[in-house]
């Protein structure tokens, strides 16, 4: 067996058949939007993007490593820049690119589609601005204030606490469910009321008026207003959180997603980042289109579209390149003649954050599971340093095949809260004609694929 490295230009999850239910692709996002649009107009129902603020700041994605980083040592993690967020030209570069952005979501959308634009204090004037020429003043429809009781106080001015979300309308078709947004009254009491409770148990408020009784019950659903209070920001434990910078929850994108679309429609964010609209879109029965210039936000959105078993698939435009690697794999036959490896060793030449006691930890781990697959196969490329990290700088893993240069997905496993040990064997079926190949990803985000030559 001889492993070389090869380029792929895209990955399909799993390798089955089965129609995408997300699309990542790793791209500049106005350019990959306005390329979308060309190709699939009037394709997708509801738009939604939490574009860059031009905050001229830094966002970063804080890798865990290792079994010990997702067990929450917090000395087990890397920081690294998603994204920078500034732009050469000041704001009038970062408004040209928002309204390219924008043009391109008005052509994607239907005739009764809808785009939800997520800002803050700083840009929201002016984005509104770009909505109505864009989109046309008419086709304003609400000034969403999403308030949030996190972060800290403020002493020189009123503490900051909401961002502000622009609904917009393609036309006056649009789709629009109440009732997804809808809630319990539940049991605050109101003023000047009666708590009643009437023949069949259910519980109801009451009052006279002008000669009528009016009943006011509990569990009848109140719609929101455009003042969104009950939806909190990911506080530090909350177990969505990927410590991907400026991550949203999924309840506030499911109730866009639920009252802007019916199950079956496409949903397109035009930046991604760390895939939550893609993972409550294919929850919900939507399919979706995510477009990120990051490629952490690729991985963050293929681990976490791994972890709930949905079907996607990945195009990179620009998938950086690695650094020279070392590794070891073990290579056999297992059930029914499929293609079983092992990983046994790995590193790449700039792993110097991962310690050698992770390294042997891991290592012991991996002998374990690897002893039925005894021969042993070695990939070097000048300046990798042998054992330098081993399979604990590691992230990602999966066997497969190629074909055309996309890698087909048939076995993979991702280190997460729940499975903080790496797999070490994987096991595939490979299609006559196609080309086994190995997809690794690193705590320094590096994806890195292997043709296998049998």
């Amino acid at each position: 067996m001889k492993i070389e490295r090869i380029a792929c230009c895209g990955e399909v999850h799993p390798a089955c058949g089965e129609a995408p239910a997300a699309e990542v692709v790793l791209a500049e996002s106005s350019r990959a939007a306005r390329r979308l649009a060309e190709e699939r107009p009037m394709s997708v129902q509801l738009v939604y993007i939490d574009p860059p603020f031009n905050t001229g700041q830094d966002f970063l994605y804080r890798q865990r490593v290792g079994a010990d980083g997702y067990g929450g040592d917090l000395k087990r993690q890397i920081a690294h820049v998603a994204y920078a967020d500034r732009f050469e030209g000041g704001r009038g570069a970062y408004l040209e690119m928002i309204r390219g952005v924008l043009s391109s979501a008005h052509a994607l959308l239907d005739a009764k589609g809808s785009i939800y634009v997520h800002v803050d204090y700083r840009t929201s004037a002016h984005v509104r601005l770009l909505l109505d020429d864009v989109f046309g003043e008419d086709n304003f429809v609400n000034e969403i204030i999403w308030h949030y009781r996190s972060g800290g106080r403020a002493t020189r001015h009123f503490s900051r606490k909401h961002d502000t979300i622009f609904f917009y309308r393609k036309g006056p078709r649009y789709r629009f469910n109440a009732m997804a947004a809808s809630k319990p009254r539940g049991r605050e009491r109101r003023n000047h009321l009666r708590r009643q409770t009437d023949e069949q148990g259910r519980t109801f408020f009451s009052i006279h008026t002008k000669g009528k009784l009016y009943r006011y019950y509990e569990d009848a659903p109140v719609f929101v207003s455009d003042v969104w209070d009950d939806i909190s920001h990911l506080h530090q434990r909350d177990p969505e959180r990927t410590h991907y910078d400026t991550q949203k929850p999924c309840a506030l994108l499911e109730r866009i997603i639920g009252v802007s679309s019916d199950p079956g429609d496409a949903v397109a964010d035009l930046f991604c980042g760390s895939g939550t609209t893609l993972v409550t879109a294919a929850r919900m029965g939507r399919r979706s289109i995510g477009i990120d210039s990051s490629v952490h936000a690729l991985n963050v959105c293929r681990k976490r579209l791994h972890g709930i078993d949905a079907p996607f698939c990945c195009t990179c435009e620009n998938l950086p390149s690695c650094a020279p690697v070392y590794l070891r794999v073990s290579a056999g036959r297992g059930e029914r003649g499929a293609l079983k490896v092992c990983l046994r060793d790995f590193s790449t030449a700039s792993q110097s954050t991962v310690s050698q006691r992770e390294n042997r930890a891991q290592q012991q781990i991996s002998w374990l599971q690897h002893d039925d697959v005894p021969e042993e196969h070695v990939f070097t490329e000048p300046g990798a340093v042998k054992g330098a990290a081993g399979i604990g700088a590691l992230d990602y893993a999966a066997l497969g095949f190629v074909i055309d240069g996309v890698f087909h997905t048939a076995s993979a496993h991702t280190r997460s809260r729940k499975s903080p040990e790496l797999r070490s064997c994987y096991q595939a079926g490979i299609p006559p004609g196609a080309r086994p190949a190995l997809h690794l990803v690193d705590v320094l985000g590096q994806n890195h694929y292997f043709g296998i030559r049998m």
